[in-house]
């Protein structure tokens, strides 16, 4: 599967943030444990929780970060909207006749080039990869493709 440098960069960037989010917490259950060896006060069955409060915030990161990687490496993030789902909400329904089928603005119509600038490739509403309202992938390619709003 190929992915493009903004999702390898979206993986990288929220793995880096989960890792320094379970570092942080590590160091912050490290630092208490040295406190309350020092302190003289009673310790007492709130002390331990204290404690283990922030051990907890990184058990939960390590969770997040499993999950986010497995998410990202198999691709189920893309895989919840499958192709009997239709279109996401606000981007032109594919599999409807022509070029010039309303999007739901009063009185203009969205209208995709009838070529690929990068790779030549003919151009279909029902063979394109909607990835916005008015942002497609080319099916050859994978070049994005702005359309257009048009007043009909």
């Amino acid at each position: 599967m190929r992915r493009s440098w903004s999702y390898i960069c979206t993986v990288v960037g929220g793995a880096s943030f989960i890792v320094i989010w379970i570092v942080v917490a590590v160091l912050m259950g490290l630092d208490l444990i040295a406190f309350f060896d020092r302190w003289e006060g009673k310790k007492t069955f709130m002390t331990a929780v204290f404690m283990a409060v922030p051990f907890g915030m990184a058990g939960i990161g390590v969770m997040v970060l499993v999950m986010f990687l497995y998410s990202a490496l198999t691709g189920a993030v893309h895989s919840t909207l499958s192709p009997a789902d239709g279109p996401p909400m606000g981007v032109p329904d594919p599999s409807s006749e022509g070029q010039g089928d309303r999007s739901g603005r009063a009185g203009e119509e969205v209208v995709i080039p009838d070529h690929c600038d990068a790779c030549g490739t003919r151009l279909h509403r029902n063979e394109v990869d909607w990835t916005g309202p008015l942002t497609f992938r080319c099916p050859r390619c994978g070049r994005t493709i702005h359309a257009e709003y048009r007043l009909t």
